[in-house]
């Protein structure tokens, strides 16, 4: 536990073994997984009449990955929304798009990253960023079976974009359509350095201490992050920043894909390389709209209100779910 216990937070103890998910029981949230959602503001179940609401463990995993999956209160949802949170993030931070899928009548499902949230692993580690691409094809043949509204639509902010990219530039016939990539991740912002300190460094060091900047232009939102969040990793291990190496190695090699996927970025992100980053995906997906939001920092669903409408407006335009206002 990296920070004091808030108060109304729950004995994370208690959500080391979640169940197993299952749609096809009526869905029952434990108090401990209430009590974690509450925090959070993520408890739409007991907030919105007829929303339906389950939290769980992906089944036929060695290891826990938690997946919450929300169903809108309509016989006729508009699809899925499938959402992939960023490095050092979990599925409690991303209230504002899952409340904002749900009034658009879409179904959401979301799911903690290894090592990230209530998924079990080594803190905000991975020896290989395949690792998440297999966990996302996992997740979806879930979705499959589990009769998940259709169509499925990915959004992916940073880390969780650079997942979503890799799965639709290396999968013949993906299953997410319409996909919303968030400050997606390339290249980190100060890459030279990050490469010559990974090369003096990385044999010596297992980890680096985790500064927390200004991602953000809601200040309740860093508060949230650096004082009051026990998730929150306080160091960057070694291993990941390897991963995303080799990682970003690789993916700029993967050919082009004729996917179009809504591409939105902010002009003050610090944290992703993102005149790079543009450069490379306008390669490898030409077909892709971007949208720019001035003075917009890296963590885009928790901007300001204003940006955020800014944001859900573009990402309503795209879907073609502005009709709906």
């Amino acid at each position: 536990m990296n920070v004091a216990v808030p108060d109304g937070y729950p004995d994370l103890a208690e959500l080391t073994a979640l169940p197993e998910l299952d749609l096809r029981a009526p869905p029952r949230i434990q108090p401990a997984m209430a009590a974690w959602c509450r925090y959070y503001g993520i408890n739409f179940g007991q907030r919105l009449a007829g929303v339906s609401h389950w939290f769980g463990r992906l089944p036929g995993l060695p290891e826990q990955i938690a997946v919450q999956v929300f169903l809108p209160a309509t016989d006729r949802p508009r699809g899925s929304c499938i959402l992939c949170h960023g490095y050092l993030d979990h599925s409690g931070l991303y209230g504002h798009v899952i409340g904002h899928a749900l009034a658009r009548q879409r179904a959401v499902v979301i799911w903690d990253l290894p090592g990230h949230g209530l998924s079990s692993g080594e803190p905000a580690a991975i020896d290989d960023f395949d690792r998440y691409r297999e966990v996302l094809e996992h997740l979806l043949a879930w979705c499959a079976e589990a009769a998940l509204p259709r169509p499925w639509q990915g959004l992916g902010q940073s880390t969780g974009g650079a997942i979503l990219m890799e799965y639709l530039l290396t999968t013949p016939r993906p299953r997410l359509v319409d996909n919303i990539l968030l400050a997606p991740l390339v290249r980190a912002a100060g890459w030279p350095a990050i490469r010559l300190a990974h090369l003096l460094g990385g044999r010596l060091l297992s980890s680096v201490p985790r500064r927390f900047g200004g991602n953000s232009g809601d200040a309740d939102f860093l508060d949230l992050l650096a004082r009051r969040d026990p998730l929150q990793s306080r160091v960057i291990p070694v291993s990941w920043v390897t991963a995303m190496l080799a990682w970003e190695q690789r993916f700029r090699r993967l050919p082009p894909s004729d996917q179009a996927p809504l591409i939105v970025q902010g002009d003050r992100d610090a944290t992703v390389a993102w005149r790079h980053n543009l450069r490379v995906l306008g390669r490898l997906f030409p077909r892709a709209q971007v949208v720019m939001l001035p003075g917009a920092h890296h963590h885009l669903v928790n901007e300001t209100p204003r940006l955020r409408r800014q944001l859900f407006a573009a990402i309503d335009r795209y879907r073609g779910d502005d009709e709906l206002d």
